[in-house]
């Protein structure tokens, strides 16, 4: 059998306020109309972050629930979808009773009866079980104590979601028995891993990551991540993998090539080979003096469908007012001329001669271009709060405004 993994599609996105949906369609239609009938992949599994946002704006959905009614025109039998630290759990299950009937299984939070992460496929002399274990909250895995410290409050979920998996795993080996390979996916940090810019910073839960014995190879053959937007392997294991990212959602990601992961099962063994994504938007980032910035622009080229972003940082041995107004019209007005690619963040960058100090750069950044979590950083570094009372603050605060989010819906 023939199963695609992929994760991390973060619908909605913007980069600098850029929206990123365009992106997101052409890869869409690259899996369908290409991807999959290549590789003739019967199973897809997306390992959580569908949307960017847990209330994912209505042009999202709709991009969400067109990619859904493409699969079905394709030889998938089956496609599994779990729910990440962006989603909104019970948006995700919604509609999940009546997409089940279509061969598309959701799991958007962890359920009260295991049993339904279990999906053997196909459901008769199944070739393969899949289990949909999603990003896991903190009270999927441990009950809180009164008094209970950082370090504790880590140690203890970490060791809540190593049981858990352990757990469900117990559960899948007379699958293993029989010889059936047992795929799981998961929607967390795990320790050893790259990150990019993109990765929420501040998170609820696996706050100090899990590592690769929370996925002893005696229960699972495979496990399929989500939450890393760079593809990698976990502890060096082939076998404990995050597929990333399908698109750059920052430029950190710039130089990444994005795949999905196609896994093959027989004999009950399995085997992987990576997909790789074609590339449908150049991400540029140009550092340099005035000039400098202004040579490197004007000899862009461009060979991609969608017009390339890019940010720019124009470093000076001194501050001057009049070159940043030139800048900045100069910026505009290459906008306005140029449609293949567009300037979505500049800089004003004073280093010193001998390039030992700098001062903070000046940047023009929109407020709605700030999340929420990047404000309460600020908020933290401006109160010079200490590290060992910031870990708590930013649980309570990314608390609070997953219930609000989860309120507006």
């Amino acid at each position: 059998m023939n199963i695609l993994h992929t994760a991390d599609w973060h619908i909605g996105a913007e980069l600098n306020g850029i929206s990123l949906e365009p992106d997101f369609i052409l890869f869409r239609d690259w899996l369908v109309h290409t991807c999959i009938p290549q590789t003739q992949a019967e199973v897809l599994i997306v390992s959580g972050d569908i949307f960017d946002k847990a209330n994912p704006s209505t042009s999202a959905r709709e991009v969400y629930y067109e990619t859904l009614g493409l699969l079905l025109t394709t030889s998938l039998k089956q496609v599994v979808i779990t729910g990440g630290n962006h989603d909104n759990a019970s948006n995700l299950d919604g509609p999940a009773d009546l997409l089940k009937r279509l061969k598309i299984s959701i799991t958007g939070g962890l359920p009260d009866n295991l049993d339904d992460l279990f999906h053997p496929i196909p459901a008769i002399n199944p070739e393969v079980l899949i289990l949909s274990m999603p990003y896991l909250k903190d009270r999927d895995v441990r009950t809180g104590l009164a008094g209970e410290s950082s370090a504790s409050r880590e140690e203890s979920v970490r060791n809540g979601i190593q049981q858990l998996f352990h757990r469900v795993g117990e559960q899948a080996l007379p699958f293993k028995q029989q010889g059936i390979p047992v795929i799981v996916m998961g929607h967390l940090f795990a320790t050893g891993v790259t990150t990019s810019d993109s990765e929420r910073s501040i998170q609820v839960g696996n706050l100090g990551g899990v590592d690769a014995s929370a996925f002893p190879e005696a229960y699972f053959d495979y496990v399929a991540l989500g939450h890393i937007h760079r593809p990698q392997c976990v502890g060096n294991s082939e076998r404990i993998r995050y597929s990333g990212s399908p698109i750059a959602l920052s430029y950190s990601e710039r130089e990444q090539q994005k795949i999905v992961i196609l896994i093959q099962t027989e004999g009950g063994k399995i085997s992987t080979r990576d997909i790789e994504v074609p590339e449908f938007r150049k991400l540029i980032r140009i550092q340099g003096s005035y000039k400098e910035a202004q040579q490197k622009i004007s000899s862009l080229t461009h060979d991609r469908p969608l017009p390339a972003l890019i940010e720019v940082r124009v470093e000076e041995p001194h501050y001057d007012p009049g070159l940043l107004r030139d800048m900045t019209a100069w910026i505009e007005l290459t906008g306005q001329e140029r449609k293949d690619f567009q300037i979505t963040r500049h800089q004003f960058q004073v280093v010193s001669p001998d390039s030992i100090s700098e001062t903070k750069p000046t940047e023009v950044k929109r407020l709605e271009e700030f999340k929420p979590e990047e404000v309460f950083e600020a908020l933290l570094d401006e109160r010079q709060v200490a590290e060992d009372s910031r870990q708590r603050l930013r649980e309570s605060f990314v608390q609070l405004l997953q219930e609000v989010q989860e309120a507006q819906l």
